[in-house]
Formats: C-alpha cells, sequence, structure tokens
C-alpha cells in the first residue's frame, strides 16, 4: 500500500475523524452484528459535547476579547 504524507487542517481530519466514527458506530449498531459499536458513539457525542459546551462557555479567541 503506498502511503503519502501530507499536511491538511485541522478542521479537515476532524471531519474526517467524524465521519469515520459516525459510519464505524452505525455499521456496527445494525442489527446482527455482535460487537455493537457503543464506543464509536461515545466519541460522537463527546465531541458534539465538546462543541456545544466551547460555545456555551465562550468560546472565543484570545485576542476577541475587548
Amino acid at each position: 500500500m503506498l502511503r503519502i504524507i501530507m499536511n491538511v487542517p485541522a478542521y479537515v481530519a476532524v471531519g474526517l475523524w467524524f465521519l469515520f466514527q459516525l459510519a464505524s458506530g452505525f455499521l456496527l449498531s445494525a442489527p446482527g452484528t455482535a460487537t455493537g459499536g457503543v464506543a464509536y458513539m461515545a466519541h460522537i457525542g463527546g465531541f458534539l459535547a465538546g462543541c456545544v459546551l466551547t460555545m456555551v462557555l465562550g468560546g472565543r479567541r484570545r485576542g476577541a476579547m475587548a
């Protein structure tokens, strides 16, 4: 397998990670699977909770305070 290392913006890396977690969680929680996909759903919930809490508790940039 050919692997290439390249720079990507953080939002792309986090977005791909989130989509991977989402797909894995739903595929493993389908009826007939033995594993359940609970850990993937926990990662999704923690990510979304972090996003919401950042907005609620003042996720301002350091230079934005006046």
